[in-house]
């Protein structure tokens, strides 16, 4: 097996934030601080209901004079509606970047090799090449990037690796993303957690110092007041992969709501999956 492997990202979509006023507006809304991605760097953050629950999570990439939002491919319109209504007077669009942007994954020993890598000294800085794409590194147990741009570079790219590369399935990105502990909130699972619960915070995918945005009181007061009875875990499944939103049952489960979800789940090896879930602390520690 080749030590390089390309990733389509299908699984994912892009929406495209621009105008002047696209820092204040993104930063009442998101569960990050859109400032450290106007600094360079990009951002797991998520969006929320008033009552702190999560409506999609998403990558954040600094563009030029915008920004770019990764999500779950089928909450892209959703999502880009629900932003929409919040713009009001502010001087900004959100758009769908399916036709002009396009993303690329990167993985494998070799990747590490690319141009650009040698300039990330930090996890998750991204850095602007010649060609208008940017690459991020991503936790994985070997060195990922995750490339966004014109759908033309994007393509360019592509064939400029594919001679030393083998093109990988989407399952294999999402299989290193939950060995990293990064979930992806999916159409089954809209609505279905409060940040926390997904160990949000544990990656960085939550600022407690920003200020006020949509689901900000909950999320804050889960954090300093409540105790959180739900975490994600990371599990190992003998068979098939349940799909995402599957109830868990434990003898001995404590909430009529039984004792957690799927949140998102990759074949592994021969006749295993792994999965990330969110249960019952309660019964994860019996």
């Amino acid at each position: 097996m080749s030590n390089l492997q390309l990733h389509e990202l299908k699984h994912l979509a892009i929406l495209v934030v621009e105008g002047e006023d696209r820092e204040i507006f993104l930063q009442g809304q998101l569960t990050n601080d859109v400032r450290d991605v106007t600094n360079g760097e990009s951002q797991l953050t998520g969006i929320c209901t008033p009552k702190g629950r999560m409506l999609a999570n998403m990558r954040m990439f600094p563009g030029d004079s915008r920004y770019y939002l990764a999500l779950a491919k089928e909450l892209a319109e959703a999502i880009q509606k629900r932003l929409g209504m919040f713009i009001l007077r502010s001087q900004v669009t959100i758009s769908s970047g399916d036709d002009d942007y396009a993303l690329l994954g990167v993985s494998g020993e070799a990747a590490g090799l690319l141009p650009e890598a040698a300039q990330l000294t930090e996890a998750d800085q991204a850095v602007l090449a010649d060609d208008g794409c940017t690459l991020v590194l991503v936790a994985g147990d070997t060195p990922r990037y995750m490339i966004i741009g014109p759908a033309a570079a994007i393509e360019a790219r592509r064939d400029s690796l594919q001679g030393f590369a083998e093109t990988a399935d989407d399952a294999a990105w999402k299989l290193d993303d939950i060995r990293a502990g990064l979930p992806l909130v999916q159409e089954q699972t809209v609505e279905a957690f409060v940040p926390q619960m997904t160990n949000m915070g544990l990656v960085n995918g939550i600022s407690f110092t920003k200020g006020c945005y949509t689901g900000q009181e909950v999320v804050a007061r889960m954090q300093y007041l409540g105790k959180l009875k739900r975490r994600m875990y990371r599990v190992e499944i003998d068979g098939d992969c349940p799909a995402p939103g599957t109830d868990l049952y434990a003898s001995g489960s404590q909430s009529g709501q039984g004792a957690g979800k799927i949140v998102m789940s990759a074949p592994a090896t021969d006749n295993k999956c792994e999965a990330l879930i969110v249960t019952e602390v309660s019964s994860a520690e019996s």
